[in-house]
């Protein structure tokens, strides 16, 4: 699947630019461009699922994050401590459940 010329043209003003896919159950799918890291998040009710395209992101798992929640069921956070960084490529699918918090 490739990016529209909206989607495109988006990422040059907004960070993530994103369009919405589709939706299945508490799966919802969006293709996104980010040129630059993102805040850390998780979603109460909602399970992500990221599949790299194109670049070469980093992820960090079982990190520590500082919590503030912006939107029903859903946490964003202001930093992160700790975890293991990954190192994704285009091919690479991770799924991320959703989850209560603790």
């Amino acid at each position: 699947m490739k990016a529209s010329p909206k989607l495109w043209a988006e990422s040059r003003w907004r960070h993530p630019a994103t369009q919405p896919l589709s939706s299945f159950a508490n799966y919802s799918f969006m293709m996104a461009m980010r040129k630059a890291s993102g805040q850390s998040e998780f979603h109460e009710t909602q399970a992500d699922i990221l599949v790299v395209q194109s670049g070469e992101p980093r992820w960090s798992t079982e990190a520590r994050s500082w919590r503030q929640n912006t939107a029903p069921h859903e946490i964003r956070g202001t930093g992160i401590q700790g975890g293991a960084e990954r190192k994704l490529g285009p091919g690479d699918i991770v799924t991320f459940r959703s989850r209560p918090p603790t």
